[in-house]
């Protein structure tokens, strides 16, 4: 099964707090009814605990991964990784079709 087919079990409970005051906390119920919970103080991609340049590159192509094929995906890395101002949005629009 894909993480994508498991989004709609999935529900959010929004702090009000900045993400950097409190700990994230994943909780899981079974059908059986069986909690379990994990907490992460700092989890990796945080502002106080950053992805590496290879991580967010890797992020982007999993995300990426049966939406766009290889090649779009490799175009779009490529755009974004030549970015050093503003770049008009229609340019990287357009590889995302």
């Amino acid at each position: 099964s894909s993480y994508r087919s498991l989004m709609p079990h999935v529900h959010r409970h929004p702090v009000d707090k900045s993400e950097s005051e409190f700990a994230t906390r994943v909780e899981i119920t079974l059908k059986s009814g069986a909690q379990h919970s994990v907490s992460v103080d700092a989890p990796k991609g945080r502002a106080d605990n950053p992805l590496s340049d290879m991580e967010l590159w890797d992020k982007l192509r999993q995300c990426c991964r049966g939406i766009l094929d290889s090649t779009a995906t490799e175009r779009l890395a490529e755009a974004l990784g030549q970015i050093d101002g503003p770049q008009p949005i229609a340019t990287l629009m357009a590889l995302l079709r």
